[in-house]
C-alpha cells in the first residue's frame, strides 16, 4: 500500500524548515517540498529527510494552467510559502504569490479531500484597534502583505463548502522567532536582529518609544506544535489565532540580549515612513484555539529568547 506524501511550501523557510524538521522526528519521510532559495534558506533543510524539492515558480505554472501537482497521494498540505516583506510594493507580484497561489492550492485541496493547513498573519489586524480576533470588525491591514493574507482569509471564508469534510485551517502567526530565520535578514524576529548588531558590533540599536511598543512573541517551536495538534484534529476547521496571549516590549528583547551579550543599548529615532503604519501592540485572542483542545504549553519568553541568543553568540 502507498503512504500518502506531505507537501510543505516554503519548505526552505524559517516555519517551514522546522515542520519539515518536526515531520523528519514523527518519523515521516515522503515530504516533498515547494520552494526556491532566498538568502542561503537551504541551508535550513540540512539534514532533512524528503522525496523532493520542486521550484516554485513551476508550482505556480502550474497552477495558473489549473493544476496544482502530479505528486499522487497527499494527505496534507502546509503551506507556508509566501512572500513575508511587510514593505514589499509589487501588488501584481504578491497577490500572484500569496493569493492566487493559495486559492489555487484550496481549490486542488477541497477537489481531492486533502487536509490544507495554511500560515496566515496577525498583520492583517492592523494596529489593533478593535482587538485580535479572528473577525472582521478587527481586520484592517496596512500594508499590502497584510492584505494579501486577508484577501485569501475572505476566500476561504466565502468558498468553504461545510459539508465537504476537508479540513482548512488558517493560523494567523504572532511574533515569530527561533532557529531557522537568519536568511530573513530585515523581517526577522527583534531577537534576531538585535543578536545580530550585538555580536558583529557590539551595539543594539532600539528605536525611541521601544518600551512602549509590545508584542506577543512565540517560539517557532510551539508554532510548529500548533501545526501537528491541527494534523491529529481532522474535524477542526477555521481561522484561529497562534500567539501566547501574553506580551513583551521590544525593550525587554533589548535588554535580555544585552545582558546575554554584553551589548550597549542604543536609542535611535523613530522613522518618519514607519508613523501610522507600525504595530504599537499585538496579543492574540488564543480562546478559539484553546477551545479545540490545543494544549500546548507556550515557551517562556525571557528563558526562550535568552536561550536563542546564546545559540547565535556560539555559531
Amino acid at each position: 500500500m502507498t503512504r500518502s506524501s506531505i507537501v510543505v511550501t516554503g519548505g526552505m523557510g524559517f516555519i517551514g524548515s522546522n515542520i519539515v524538521r518536526k515531520l523528519n522526528d514523527l518519523g515521516y519521510s515522503d515530504l516533498y517540498i515547494i520552494d526556491s532559495p532566498t538568502n542561503g534558506s537551504e541551508k535550513n533543510l540540512v539534514g532533512c529527510k524528503f522525496k523532493d524539492v520542486i521550484d516554485k515558480d513551476k508550482c505556480l505554472e502550474s497552477i495558473r494552467h489549473g493544476k496544482f501537482s502530479n505528486l499522487g497521494k497527499i494527505e496534507t498540505i502546509f503551506h507556508q510559502g509566501a512572500i513575508t516583506d511587510t514593505t514589499f510594493q509589487d501588488e501584481e507580484e504578491i497577490t500572484e504569490v500569496n493569493y492566487a497561489l493559495s486559492v489555487g492550492i484550496f481549490r486542488h485541496c477541497m477537489e481531492h479531500n486533502i487536509r490544507m493547513i495554511y500560515a496566515s498573519s496577525a498583520s492583517v489586524y492592523g494596529l489593533g484597534e478593535n482587538g485580535f480576533e479572528a473577525d472582521v470588525d478587527c481586520e484592517k491591514p496596512l500594508n499590502l502583505y497584510a492584505k494579501s493574507k486577508l484577501d485569501f482569509d475572505n476566500y476561504f471564508r466565502r468558498n468553504y463548502d461545510f459539508d465537504s469534510g476537508v479540513q482548512i485551517v488558517g493560523l494567523r502567526y504572532f511574533n515569530v522567532y527561533g532557529p531557522g530565520e537568519d536568511h530573513k535578514g530585515g523581517m526577522a524576529s527583534p531577537i534576531n536582529q538585535f543578536a545580530r548588531q550585538a555580536i558583529e558590533n557590539n551595539e543594539i540599536k532600539v528605536f525611541e518609544g521601544s518600551e512602549n511598543f509590545h508584542r506577543d512573541f512565540i517560539h517557532v517551536d510551539d508554532i510548529v506544535k500548533i501545526n501537528m495538534h491541527f494534523m491529529r484534529k481532522s474535524e477542526d476547521v477555521g481561522i484561529y489565532n497562534c500567539g501566547t496571549g501574553k506580551t513583551n516590549s521590544f525593550q525587554d528583547v533589548a535588554n535580555i540580549v544585552s545582558e546575554a551579550t554584553g551589548a550597549e543599548i542604543k536609542t535611535i529615532p523613530f522613522p518618519e515612513k514607519l508613523v501610522g503604519k507600525y504595530q504599537a501592540h499585538t496579543k492574540a485572542d488564543i480562546t478559539p484555539l484553546r477551545r479545540t483542545a490545543c494544549s500546548t504549553r507556550f515557551r517562556e519568553f525571557s528563558e526562550a529568547a535568552l536561550e536563542y541568543t546564546n545559540s547565535m553568540i556560539a555559531k
